[in-house]
Formats: structure tokens, sequence, C-alpha cells
């Protein structure tokens, strides 16, 4: 990823300076690789600069999963809200945007659906599942047919329970909606890996 930052660094200098299709495009390729090293903060620069040039849903897609990673690796608890905010931000942008022909609401609603369960996959594989539950209801609120958003909602669910102390008994408080967003998985999917 280093070698691909130090090349899309000179590539950048490169790109004539009224052609911004292409600076955005090896703005994003940077972010990509600042991603890849874990220089959260820094992707996300590189995506704004991308979207900056040309906003287009998929730079918002990467941008929140950029500010989700960043806020899921900090400790600072303000910070990490920021993060989660500007995540939640730039999914909400990638819904307006559309890839598809003008018009094509079903691919603006796949742009924020993906942008969601993305950000919810980061939190989720953080361990960070009170974060990780608010994305994936709305990622399955956006696309009620996805099976992983349904069975990645049910998995933050499940990080969430809690036990308590009763006599001599633990019970066990199951956040409401679990064995829904599971079965709701495999009714979309019964033959499934969910």
């Amino acid at each position: 990823y280093q070698t691909a930052v130090t090349e899309f660094t000179q590539a950048e200098k490169g790109v004539g300076p009224k052609d911004a299709a292409n600076h955005a495009v090896v703005w994003a390729n940077l972010g990509q690789a600042y991603d890849g090293l874990g220089k959260y903060d820094d992707a996300a620069n590189a995506y704004q600069q991308a979207i900056t040039l040309q906003p287009k849903a998929e730079f918002y897609v990467n941008l929140s999963t950029a500010d989700a990673n960043a806020a899921a690796s900090t400790t600072d608890a303000a910070a990490k809200q920021q993060k989660v905010d500007a995540a939640s931000a730039a999914c909400d942008k990638a819904a307006t945007l559309e890839t598809a022909p003008a018009g094509n609401a079903a691919a603006a609603a796949s742009n924020a659906s993906r942008c969601w369960k993305n950000a919810g996959i980061v939190y989720s594989n953080k361990g960070d599942f009170k974060d990780a539950a608010p994305v994936l209801q709305k990622a399955t609120q956006i696309d009620a047919k996805d099976a992983q958003a349904w069975y990645l909602l049910g998995g933050a669910y499940t990080g969430m329970i809690d036990s308590k102390q009763e006599g001599d008994k633990i019970v066990y408080i199951i956040p409401p909606g679990t064995a829904e967003a599971y079965q709701k998985a495999i009714d979309i999917d019964p033959n499934g890996p969910y």
C-alpha cells in the first residue's frame, strides 16, 4: 500500500490541471491505498478531494467507510462521535447521487444500502455493536431484501446481549428484533449461508 501511495501521489502531480475526472480517480485510488495502510483520516481526506473534483456516490461510500474505520479506531469519545456522524452524512449524500441513468431510484438506494452496510460491518468487526445496529437498521430499511444486511443486524443485536443476576440465576437480556433479523435473513435466502 505504501508503494501505491507513492505512485498515486506522483500520478496526481502528472495529471493535467483541467482534467478533473482523472484527478478524482487518482485521489480516490490514493484514498484506497491509505485505507489499506490503516491511515483512515488520510483516506478520508483523499476521498474528500475526489468528491470536490467529481461528486460520485462511490466516493461517498468509500469516504463513509474511511470515517467509520477512523471512528472504530479511536478511543476519544468526542472524536469517535464526530467520525460516526461524518460516516452517516456521507451515506446520506451517497443516497442522493445516482450512478445509473437519471431518475433511477434503485441505483441511489443501492448506494445508500451498501454505504450503511459497510459502516455496520466496520463497527461490528471492531466489536462496536452499539454503533453497528442503527446503521444496519438503515441498510435493511433501504433494501429489505438484503439477507446479508439482516444477518449482520442480527449479529449486532447478538453482540449487545447483556445479562443480570436475579437471585441465583443469570438472566440474559436479548435486544428486541434479534430473532426477527435472523429470521428475515433465512426467509430471504433460505439456501444461503445465513
